[in-house]
């Protein structure tokens, strides 16, 4: 897996990865995070902070997502 600092052209697929999360946790009923947080603009802060990482496989380009500031 390659690690780099997320960028803003990754938001649209960071936000889907994230709304996929919400749905799974929501189905093991977990309610940690709905539609007014983690929101778009949390994590466009985190990448102006330079603080949130992308990790894509080489093998099907999945990526994962890392913040460091905690």
């Amino acid at each position: 897996m390659n690690y780099r600092h997320a960028t803003q052209s990754d938001l649209g697929e960071i936000c889907s990865l994230i709304k996929a999360a919400i749905a799974e946790m929501e189905r093991h009923s977990i309610f940690q995070w709905d539609e007014i947080y983690p929101a778009r603009e949390d994590f466009a802060s985190d990448i102006a902070a330079f603080s949130l990482f992308v990790g894509e496989t080489e093998a099907d380009g999945t990526m994962r997502i890392l913040r460091t500031d905690f």
